[in-house]
Formats: structure tokens, C-alpha cells, sequence
């Protein structure tokens, strides 16, 4: 079980992520998709 509430996360001065919410139970099958530079890799570091 996952659960991401509210997540915020910014370099410097540029806002990657503001408000991300997640909530994966076992067995359940997740894909995270956007465009270039829209803050996956850094979602999924935390």
C-alpha cells in the first residue's frame, strides 16, 4: 500500500510538482505518463 498526499516539490525557483496524490493498494497496476520535463522522475524519487 501507497499512499502520496498533497505532494509538492520545486528546485530553486521552478515548481516540478504542486498538489500530487496517490494512493496504489496490492495489486494494483500503475503508470505514471507525461510530457518531458513534467516532474515523473522526481514523483517517483519520493
Amino acid at each position: 500500500v501507497l499512499n502520496v498526499s498533497n505532494l509538492s516539490i520545486s528546485f530553486d525557483e521552478n515548481q516540478v510538482l504542486d498538489g500530487f496524490n496517490l494512493d496504489l493498494q496490492s495489486g494494483d497496476i500503475f503508470a505514471l505518463l507525461g510530457d518531458s520535463g513534467s516532474g515523473k522522475s522526481s514523483a517517483l524519487r519520493f
